[in-house]
């Protein structure tokens, strides 16, 4: 029998906390007001709180979902 994969296996980078707080600083500058949410790994509360430090330095405001299912996600 064979494994099944979970497709969403090839979809998970890591990312640097560095290059989250940039992607914060930008998504701050040009959205203001940005939604977040993330999934239960225990990295994805690092990387929220990066992306929402660098929301937060540009004067946006960071609206936090908390954990959310991955279907969820997009919306």
């Amino acid at each position: 029998m064979a494994a099944s994969k979970d497709p969403r296996d090839s979809l998970r980078i890591n990312i640097p906390l560095e290059e989250a707080l940039k992607i914060g600083k930008l998504l701050g500058s040009k959205y203001g007001a940005v939604a977040l949410c993330r999934d239960g790994h225990r990295s994805s509360q690092m990387i929220e709180q990066a992306l929402t430090s660098g929301i937060i330095s540009t004067g946006g405001e960071a609206y936090l979902a908390g954990a959310c299912p991955a279907p969820a996600m997009p919306y």
